[in-house]
């Protein structure tokens, strides 16, 4: 199971690439802030996209990443994040669901990773190490790196570091 974070989830929905997420991962979560988030520009595009794979109890088809409800213990975590790091409620939510249910979370928020990294959480992966471990994987070939970097840059204004994107190609070589 992985935790996603809603910048991921946006980053991966404005190129249209949601579904690396279901060929990489068993089971995708979002905490209810993050689907709260997504609700909150629900007229955006991409937040459409979101949309349409969430649910909440039983998946439909099409839909494959769950909204969990949090445990108490979760909650009271969550809110004592918020307190201490002056976090984002659906960022505490996050570190709480993956730590408490020892999971890997997905977020490309550098200061949310390190907080996770801080309070326990095993596995945190960001965008560049989730790309590279669906090429170790198989998952996506050069041709569909490029389209994806390429698609990044113009739809999402992200840019990978000149040596993070010699890092992602160089698997191919």
């Amino acid at each position: 199971m992985v935790v996603v974070d809603t910048c991921v989830l946006s980053s991966l929905a404005k190129i249209d690439e949601l579904d690396l997420l279901r060929e990489f991962f068993d089971d995708i979560v979002v905490v209810p802030s993050v689907a709260d988030e997504v609700e909150r520009v629900g007229w955006a595009k991409f937040a459409r996209s979101i949309k349409e794979v969430l649910y909440f109890e039983k998946a439909d088809e099409g839909k494959f990443v769950l909204v969990v409800p949090l445990s108490s213990k979760e909650l009271q975590y969550a809110y004592t994040l918020k307190n201490e790091y002056g976090l984002s409620i659906a960022d505490s939510e996050c570190i709480a669901v993956a730590k408490i249910r020892k999971q890997v979370l997905l977020s490309d928020d550098k200061y949310l990773g390190r907080t996770a990294a801080n309070e326990g959480v095993g596995h945190v992966y960001d965008l560049l190490t989730f790309l590279e471990a669906c090429i170790v994987k198989g998952i996506l070939r050069k041709r569909e790196l490029t389209e994806i970097v390429s698609l990044l840059k113009k739809r999402d204004f992200y840019k990978f570091s000149g040596d993070d994107e010699k890092e992602l190609f160089s698997y191919f070589e």
